[in-house]
């Protein structure tokens, strides 16, 4: 049987990660340089 340990952990970091850069970038192309904390927890958790 295989192991898809490392494969989990990478899918697992992948949705951990995305979210975080997609609100980085949509603030940068709002020209929102420095969101509030509630802001930037907002737009991760909705992406």
């Amino acid at each position: 049987m295989l192991d898809f340990f490392e494969m989990e952990r990478v899918i697992e970091e992948l949705a951990k990660a995305y979210p975080a850069q997609c609100a980085t970038t949509w603030f940068k192309i709002t020209k929102n340089h420095k969101p509030s904390e509630e802001e930037y927890r907002n737009k991760v958790a909705s992406t």
